[in-house]
């Protein structure tokens, strides 16, 4: 099936970036599930928490690949919710002294982003329900 950008709830911006790190999250989400050890930041001895990294942002990358296909902005918003959550956590990280990942500006970019895909995601889905 393909995903048009007709009938979609959100502005194309919004899809674009939902499908985009929709499949980043997921992809790398799953291959964490199968070798904890290559997430980023990954510390010898964490298995169980690679392990939990890689199922959040596994999660996160289908429930915004799910908000696609469904056509929802309700979906919308809990994806990008969970998003901004994500990436909060990210930039907690990326502004440790011992981060060897991502670089914080990139974090926070992404961030905002997010922050702005759920407040249309959102507003959408209010006067999807109003209308």
């Amino acid at each position: 099936m393909l995903v048009s950008m007709k009938n979609q709830p959100v502005p194309a911006w919004t899809l674009v970036f939902a499908a985009v790190l929709g499949v980043y999250c997921t992809a790398i989400g799953v291959v964490g599930l199968f070798d904890p050890t290559g997430v980023p930041e990954f510390v010898s001895g964490a298995d169980n928490l690679g392990t939990a990294w890689a199922g959040r942002m596994a999660g996160t990358g289908v429930a915004l690949l799910l908000a696609i296909v469904l056509r929802s902005a309700s979906a919308y918003a809990v994806a990008f919710g969970a998003a901004i959550f994500r990436e909060v956590g990210d930039a907690i990280v990326a502004a440790s002294e011992t981060s060897d990942g991502i670089p914080l500006p990139v974090v926070l970019i992404v961030l905002l982003v997010d922050i702005a895909a759920f407040g249309v995601s959102l507003k959408s889905a209010v006067e999807s329900r109003t209308a």
